[in-house]
């Protein structure tokens, strides 16, 4: 049995719903990519003996030298934040012009890449529990992440269920009569 929407949560259409989540997570995307790049530069300049005291409050050069200092794997983090959330701008932006051209192919990537994504979460979810120290935090950001991007997938997957493909669109614009019905959801 397929799961699939009739609208979105709000009471507002699939394909308004899909702008709505395409709009949310492409602005979270840039800003994680600008904090990312920020704390990056500021990780740089720290880690070269060369800050801008006038730039930076000395509490955050010094939690930023520390976490340099006791974190060995910090930069590495800071670094696969930019690139994860650069290629999210990419995937919401590749979502925004599959709703505009409605383009079932382009909300097929988004959907098989946040299914990646999502996946990944779980990952993290279960690999939360045996962290040391454990951190319910973290935890609670990852399962409430989880239940968002699956309500995100389900709304994107139904929004292209009601999308014709492109053999009866085809045939639409030919003016052709056809026998081929498009799947509208009860």
């Amino acid at each position: 049995m397929t799961l699939l929407l009739n609208q979105c949560c709000c009471g507002c259409s699939l394909r308004t719903g899909t702008v709505i989540i395409a709009v949310f997570l492409l602005t979270v995307a840039l800003m994680t990519t600008v904090y990312a790049s920020v704390v990056l530069g500021t990780y740089a300049e720290v880690a070269n003996d060369d800050p801008k005291p006038y730039e930076y409050p000395m509490d955050y050069l010094d939690r930023l030298h520390q976490r340099m200092t006791y974190e060995p794997g910090f930069k590495l983090v800071l670094i696969s934040t930019l690139v994860g959330s650069s290629i999210q701008c990419v995937l919401n932006s590749l979502l925004l012009l599959g709703v505009s051209k409605e383009r079932r192919s382009l909300l097929l990537t988004w959907l098989v890449s946040y299914t990646i994504l999502l996946g990944l979460c779980i990952l993290g979810f279960v690999i939360g529990f045996f962290r040391v120290p454990f951190s319910p935090v973290y935890q609670i950001a990852v399962f409430v992440n989880i239940v968002l991007y699956t309500y995100f997938l389900l709304v994107v997957r139904s929004y292209r269920f009601t999308l014709p493909d492109g053999q009866h669109a085809a045939m639409l614009i030919g003016g052709e009569e056809t026998n081929i019905k498009p799947v509208f959801l009860q």
